[in-house]
């Protein structure tokens, strides 16, 4: 795991700013250049992950939408789970967090049983297989590896939950 946006600074107005578009993030800067990452809360967990190397937590994101019954919050999908299929098809381009699955009946039905193979093999998988201890000096990163595989059981869940209420108002 390697922050490559933890070089950038953390602030908004600096006259060079890097973006994580895909698997490349290219920068480049003077040398009296600052270059800076804006600090926001707003991203999908393994994104956030990846550039800050931590995952924030739900009281730094007040953009998650937090359940009535006093469950946990509703994560985004991981960037991994959204379906790029259909990301693609409606000219979303890189699937935006505000913009939910919506879909024929037939197509929520197929989606929802996307979501549940995704949860699976998550479960026939990764589940299954005994936690490591973690290695020493590397404590923080293994427990931030194990909070973002819960957080990604917690937005398949709550995905399906959401398509299948979308199905029963149909």
């Amino acid at each position: 795991m390697l922050p490559l946006s933890d070089l950038s600074n953390h602030k908004d107005n600096c006259s060079v700013q890097t973006c994580v578009s895909g698997p490349v993030a290219p920068v480049r800067a003077g040398f009296r250049d600052r270059v800076c990452y804006g600090y926001h809360t707003h991203g999908r967990d393994d994104d956030f992950l990846f550039c800050y190397g931590y995952l924030p937590s739900p009281k730094e994101r007040p953009s998650l939408k937090q359940p009535t019954d006093g469950g946990p919050p509703v994560y985004p999908l991981l960037t991994i789970d959204v379906n790029m299929d259909y990301v693609e098809a409606n000219n979303l381009g890189e699937a935006p967090l505000d913009i939910p699955f919506i879909g024929t009946h037939v197509e929520s039905e197929k989606e929802i049983e996307r979501l549940r193979r995704i949860v699976k093999m998550i479960e026939e998988g990764y589940d299954k297989r005994p936690t490591p201890d973690p290695v020493p000096g590397f404590e923080f990163q293994h427990a931030q590896l194990i909070e973002l595989n819960k957080r990604r059981k917690l937005a398949l869940s709550h995905e399906i939950q959401r398509l299948q209420e979308q199905l029963q108002t149909e």
